[in-house]
């Protein structure tokens, strides 16, 4: 609120600009501002940690970050232009930038120097000022200098005990396990993998004769990426630092320091990784867990219960008819599509065997402006959930729960959206994209998309929306809306309650045939699924007694 005061304020006036003020702790409503600081933020602990400097260099550090970021190009702007552009019209120069925290020797004036004294003092470099030329310095007593005269030394960091940045510290050297200690602490599993790894050459992959005679093992990016299995704690970190430095010792008849910065280890991972599924060596998969990547859910040993998975997801995307092959037109951005995957579970947690989910997920994150409009999408407060389950008890109405499946398919985006292929579906021509057409998990304006095509369906069918909470539908009938539903024993009108968060809802009412017709009357354009009596709603267990009248909610399983 300073900024709008004052001269700022008077300024906005004559311009016709309003202020308009946020509610308290409601940080979506300034997201923009918001999500830069937190950028702002991520640069500063980058450039603190890279330098080694203490916390007390943040404010130096995130004025650099921003000083930086007026002068690199942004999506934001048409064209990629740099904010520096915008503001001044013309490009920024970046010859004076340097490497922040590092080393630098500062010119003393004349008028300061004492005769016979140092010509240069020396100190660390924290930044630099708008509208001038030169360099913020800190000194080593702590006070911060201006200068346009400085001597930096790039390879060192601004601190008294300083080590060169192209070697790691002298602890982790010294501190670093034999390698015979990594082979008793990896256990059996790596060495039997060691012994594999000549077939594994000599089976799978090329090989180059090269560096004398010395076979060369030949690995495609694919093929690195499968090899990365994960062993013993100790083995992965000698194993990253082997293949970092280009110092690796050979044992046995091999006679070279280094062969294409590849060692036995790395070929011992890759025969692990081709193992086939019943091997013993293949127990290093945490099955509880679902897997994090595409590549891993090929290679886990329930991968058949995972491609299934995609199977059914992909099926999902072809019925909707999520997507349409077509030329990527000028001026438009492709985004990334990335499998994730999760278990079903039970209202006791076990988890659900065949149930496993795989969804596609766009990454909308790098979606710019132009490409959404709106993205809330209003769902059920826990106080209305609460209130409504709190009433069907006392009132001792039923509580049903229904869930629409690829809930968000059914919505049509707005917007001409285009991603990559991805892996599962093919593409006749090489140089052809996908139009995404349905509302993807992921995008921006998917969940916005989905409420508005479920409202209208809910408002048609005669319900009304909860003004102080529109994620809750209510509907109250003096006669029924459709012959298949019966009146209440007791003569009392209809009534149904429809708590919606987002693909998940509550069905309350006294009439269980309003409730099927209402799930039918869905069904004609979602994939609703009728789950029964509510025993779970958003992870909070559901125990009722209708005959005491009482209601118990739990989030504990």
């Amino acid at each position: 609120m300073e900024l709008t005061v004052g001269a700022m304020g008077q300024h906005f006036h004559l311009k016709g600009i309003s202020v308009q003020t946020t509610a308290p702790y409601a940080h979506s409503q300034n997201g923009k501002a918001e999500r830069y600081v937190r950028t702002l933020e991520d640069g500063g602990q980058t450039l603190i940690a890279d330098s080694g400097l203490p916390a007390s260099f943040w404010g130096d550090a995130v004025l650099t970050v921003q000083y930086i970021r007026n002068r690199v190009p942004t999506s934001a702007l048409p064209d990629n232009k740099t904010p520096y552009k915008v503001f001044f019209g013309k490009k920024p120069d970046l010859s004076h930038l340097c490497v922040w925290g590092c080393q630098c020797f500062v010119a003393l004036p004349k008028e300061l120097r004492a005769k016979g004294g140092p010509r240069r003092f020396e100190g660390i470099f924290v930044g630099y000022e708008e509208g001038r030329v030169g360099w913020r310095v800190r000194d080593l007593q702590g006070r911060t200098h201006f200068s346009r005269d400085v001597i930096f030394n790039e390879l060192s960091t601004g601190s008294r005990t300083r080590l060169p940045r192209s070697l790691p510290p002298p602890s982790d050297v010294a501190t670093r396990p034999s390698r015979q200690g990594i082979l008793d602490i990896a256990g059996g599993h790596f060495t039997e993998a060691l012994d594999l790894s000549h077939s594994v050459r000599s089976s799978h992959l090329p090989v180059d004769a090269g560096h004398g005679g010395v076979p060369v093992v030949l690995l495609c990016r694919s093929d690195w990426v499968a090899a990365r299995a994960p062993l013993a704690a100790a083995a992965c970190k000698a194993l990253s630092a082997d293949l970092i430095s280009l110092t690796t010792v050979f044992p046995g008849s091999f006679d070279v320091a280094s062969v294409s910065l590849l060692s036995l280890e790395a070929e011992a991972l890759l025969a692990l990784a081709v193992l086939p599924p019943d091997s013993p060596l293949s127990s290093h998969w945490d099955l509880h867990k679902p897997p994090v990547s595409f590549a891993e859910a090929c290679t886990r040993p329930d991968a058949p219960a995972w491609r299934a998975a995609m199977g059914r997801e992909i099926a999902s995307l072809r019925e909707m008819d999520a997507f349409a092959k077509c030329s990527l037109p000028p001026g438009c951005r492709l985004l990334d599509l990335k499998w994730v995957y999760d278990y079903k579970t039970d209202p006791d947690g076990n988890i659900i065997v065949g149930k496993e989910k795989a969804r596609l997920v766009a990454m909308g994150f790098r979606q710019r402006p132009e490409d959404f409009g709106e993205t809330a999408a209003p769902v059920a407060r826990m106080t209305s959930v609460h209130v409504v389950l709190a009433w069907a008890a006392v009132q001792d109405l039923d509580i049903f729960q229904f869930d629409c499946k690829t809930a968000f398919l059914h919505a049509r985006l707005r917007h001409d959206i285009y991603c990559r292929p991805f892996s599962g579906w093919p593409m006749a021509q090489p140089g052809n994209v996908l139009q995404i057409k349905a509302a993807l998990y992921g995008l921006r304006q998917s969940a916005y998309e989905f409420y508005v095509l479920l409202s209208l369906l809910i408002l048609s069918l005669g319900l009304s929306r909860c003004e102080c909470d529109h994620g809750v539908f209510f509907g109250i009938w003096t006669t029924p809306p459709d012959s298949s539903v019966s009146m209440p024993a007791d003569g009392l009108p209809l009534v149904l309650f429809v708590p919606v968060h987002v693909d998940d809802g509550l069905g309350i009412t006294n009439s269980p045939s309003l409730y099927l017709w209402f799930l039918q009357s869905l069904s004609r354009r979602l994939h609703v699924v009728d789950l029964g009596v509510c025993s779970k709603f958003l992870s909070i267990v559901i125990v009722c007694d209708r005959a005491a009248h009482c209601l118990w909610l739990s989030s504990q399983v």
